[in-house]
């Protein structure tokens, strides 16, 4: 019988796992601002609906060397100057939004809600800034455990920390998971008392509309090198983002 030709094996075969790049969570849907034409996503978490990019409604732009507790201050992340419309062109604000200090989210409201539909603050028609109790029911809806909730200060059950992250723009972007959607984006803060841009990819601040004290109010923030969601009450002077949800 004659012989079959013989295999050979020439060539080494790579069986490494291919990790494919994550892809952004995508929106339910979009809505206009009619006050300045500003197109926002929106997704539906739990029960709630909330907004999935940052307010960026900008009235009025001031440097971030001004500050104060009682009237209302609109910031955009590294810009110094008064004139808005120079203020959208800038990077920051595109990716990012406004920065508000607390009077400014609120536009002028007294800081007590009432449920359903809150204060609507800076917020457009139909949406409104979420009080703590509305923070709190999405941390619940994400996973976090009852009995941290209302605690103040770091809550870390649940990892709701990385399903509120965005998909990228963090410094830790390849560790992400679990995204629910909202989009938290790494818009940093303006700080007091030096008052300036601070935290720009590394953490992501937002207001609240339940107030603690004449001076304070409660926000949410999350910060890159500390895991878990600190639930604080911090001076109305600060530049926060927000995020509003529908009524």
């Amino acid at each position: 019988m004659k012989a079959g030709p013989e295999i050979g094996y020439s060539a080494d075969v790579d069986f490494r796992t291919f990790t494919p790049t994550p892809q952004p969570t995508k929106p339910d849907g979009t809505f206009t601002d009619s006050r300045d034409g500003r197109i926002y996503g929106y997704k539906k978490i739990g029960t709630q609906t909330w907004m999935t990019d940052n307010l960026a409604w900008l009235p009025i732009v001031s440097p971030d060397t001004t500050f104060s507790l009682t009237e209302k201050r609109y910031y955009v992340s590294g810009y110094q100057g008064t004139d808005t419309d120079e203020a959208k062109k800038s990077e920051n604000y595109q990716k990012y939004g406004t920065f508000y200090n607390w009077p400014a989210a609120m536009n002028g409201e007294m800081g007590k809600y009432t449920l359903p539909t809150g204060r609507q603050g800076s917020c457009p028609d139909g949406w409104h800034l979420p009080a703590d109790e509305e923070w709190i029911l999405l941390e619940k809806n994400l996973g976090m455990n009852s009995s941290d909730l209302k605690l103040t200060g770091l809550r870390t059950s649940g990892n709701v920390d990385k399903k509120l992250k965005s998909d990228t723009g963090w410094e830790d972007d390849d560790i992400l998971t679990g995204n629910s959607g909202f989009n938290m984006l790494p818009a940093g803060a303006i700080s007091v008392p030096d008052r300036k841009s601070i935290y720009l990819n590394f953490a992501a601040y937002f207001w609240t509309s339940t107030s603690e004290s004449e001076k304070n109010a409660h926000d949410r923030y999350l910060f890159l090198f500390t895991k878990g969601i600190f639930r604080v009450h911090v001076p109305r002077s600060l530049g926060h983002s927000v995020r509003c949800i529908k009524n």
